[in-house]
């Protein structure tokens, strides 16, 4: 029987805002002036596979976008905000075209991006993600039993403890946790177990944003913060190899 894991050797990582996003490729034989702009970083916790698609060519060309590679589309009929404007996609994608008009119908670029992570320093416990389904009561008078129907789910919380150095780059307030107080756009956070053998690590990854940072600061002893992640969306849980 395999044993469950003991939390040592869990790993946290944070997304630190310079997500690789490859250059558009064009699949057409149309213009190709699709661009990422020069302020463009992916912020998202997943690898993805982005689409823009001409959808209208005339006076004022438009277009659609997907996250998964054309399967779904998240937006249709944009218009072309001018040349060389950018254009938020979402997650701190921008992209931006050369030209509103001169395109052709159903040419499309492709756009493969990555989160980046970065190991948090000096991990010291964890708990989360606290996924819970809801339900909600639905009494009728045909039965003496509660029925209830199934609601939103949520992941809640991911709480974890540090011990805290001010200067360290993981925990300071230019790139590290102290950093994302208030901010009003979700970071992108990987925990990585500690069960890869020979193999890859069993991985949570997902979006959140930083609600609670606090400190204990005790006469003698050490210095330490309590932090935690209110989780924005769904979790993926992807099993190690």
């Amino acid at each position: 029987m395999t044993q469950p894991l003991s939390s040592h050797g869990t790993l946290l990582k944070m997304g630190d805002g310079t997500g690789v996003t490859g250059s558009p490729t064009l699949v057409g034989s149309g213009l190709d002036d699709l661009t990422m702009d020069a302020a463009s970083v992916y912020q998202g916790h997943r690898t993805a596979a982005y689409w823009v698609e001409i959808d209208l060519a005339d006076t004022i060309d438009t277009f659609r976008w997907s996250r998964d590679g054309g399967v779904t589309w998240e937006a249709e009929d944009v218009p072309i905000a001018g040349a060389a404007q950018a254009m938020e996609l979402e997650l701190g994608l921008l992209i931006e075209f050369g030209a509103v008009t001169g395109h052709t119908l159903g040419d499309y670029w492709t756009i493969a991006v990555n989160p980046v992570f970065t190991t948090i320093a000096e991990l010291v416990d964890s708990a989360g993600p606290g996924i819970e389904q809801a339900t909600h009561d639905a009494p009728s008078q045909t039965t003496d039993w509660m029925k209830r129907v199934a609601g939103i789910t949520s992941a809640g919380d991911y709480s974890f403890d540090v011990n805290f150095i001010p200067k360290d780059a993981t925990h300071d307030g230019t790139t590290g946790l102290v950093s994302l107080l208030g901010l009003q756009y979700t970071t992108a956070w990987q925990l990585l177990y500690n069960d890869a053998g020979g193999g890859t690590e069993s991985q949570w990854v997902f979006s959140g944003y930083l609600v609670t940072f606090g400190e204990d600061i005790p006469v003698d002893g050490i210095l330490k913060s309590a932090v935690v992640i209110k989780i924005n969306g769904q979790p993926d849980f992807i099993k190690g190899s």
